[in-house]
């Protein structure tokens, strides 16, 4: 047998291997990739419910004398493209409902049941 066909064939499974290898990588790389962006931005999400929250008891606090919030209603904090909201900032790149009504079982204390949900969209 020729040596220069055993060479050709050698050197294509060599490019063959480092072919499909390289497709590997880059699979592997853009999965991370994408694993890595949902998770910023599900981290980005929970300090948006966290900041809808600490907006919200201050709202609370404050009162609606002077221009806060009251109980028993339902608030929604986000984006000018967003519809339905209550508060737009255009700042946000994320929706966050806040639920504020009585809560039960407080023995006389004065206590308000606050439930936020959030979500996030890309922008």
């Amino acid at each position: 047998m020729n040596k220069k066909g055993i060479i050709l064939v050698l050197v294509l499974g060599v490019i063959l291997v480092v072919v499909i290898v390289s497709m590997v990588i880059i699979s592997v790389m853009l999965s991370q990739t994408r694993l890595t962006k949902h998770q910023v931005d599900r981290t980005k999400a929970k300090y948006a419910a966290q900041a809808g929250i600490n907006y919200a008891l201050e709202m609370l606090r404050i009162g609606p004398a002077a221009g806060g919030w009251d109980y028993n209603h339902n608030y929604t904090l986000c984006n000018n493209t967003s519809a339905g909201c209550s508060l737009n900032n255009s700042d946000l790149p994320y929706k966050v409902n806040i639920t504020i009504g009585s809560a039960t079982g407080c023995n006389g204390l004065a206590c308000v049941n606050a439930t936020v949900n959030y979500t996030y969209t890309d922008r």
